[in-house]
């Protein structure tokens, strides 16, 4: 536990830094002051912010990039950077979005909406189906079913195979 270096600090970490600092009525000076060091603490570190959430976001992507965190966390870290890092995926399938398996069968990144790609790949290539096995998107329902594409979602976390389990509870 920090000391409490008195009243008129404004030192980090000592708002409420010992028991008999507090007294637990919102009227007392010791409250003002707590509450006066929590402010003040916070402002200093608002400029270093932004580095620390840009530093973790950039941590996260690369640990869940590398398969390095478990799956709970995966799943999390997945959904919750899908959108914010969608750019770097962009620049990273530029030119290969999709890849012919074979005549029938095609693999590629989300066809999102916004984008038209679900027209694209029903006027282009005679796309009709969709297997999204994506967890952290849904894809763009409302595009198949106004094209009249099958869309089969079969939610798997980023970078973890489907389990047989997951397999057999998914819609016939």
């Amino acid at each position: 536990m920090v000391k409490n270096a008195g009243p008129s600090s404004s030192s980090p970490g000592q708002a409420f830094s010992s028991p008999n600092n507090y007294d637990g009525d919102p009227s007392s000076s010791s409250f003002l002051s707590a509450a006066k060091n929590v402010t003040n603490a916070v402002l200093q570190m608002q400029p270093k912010l932004p580095n620390v959430l840009a530093f973790l976001v950039v941590t996260l992507y690369v640990l869940n990039q590398t398969h390095s965190l478990p799956k709970p966390l995966s799943r999390i870290v997945s959904k919750v950077l899908f959108w914010p890092t969608l750019p770097i995926t962009v620049s990273k399938r530029i030119g290969k979005w999709s890849t012919n398996i074979d005549e029938t069968v095609m693999m590629g990144g989300a066809p999102f909406g916004f984008a038209r790609m679900p027209k694209r790949l029903h006027a282009k290539h005679g796309v009709r189906g969709i297997i999204n096995m994506c967890e952290e998107y849904q894809g763009p329902s409302s595009h198949y079913k106004r094209l009249g594409m099958r869309h089969l979602r079969l939610p798997t976390a980023d970078h973890f195979v489907p389990t047989v389990s997951d397999l057999q509870a998914s819609p016939a």
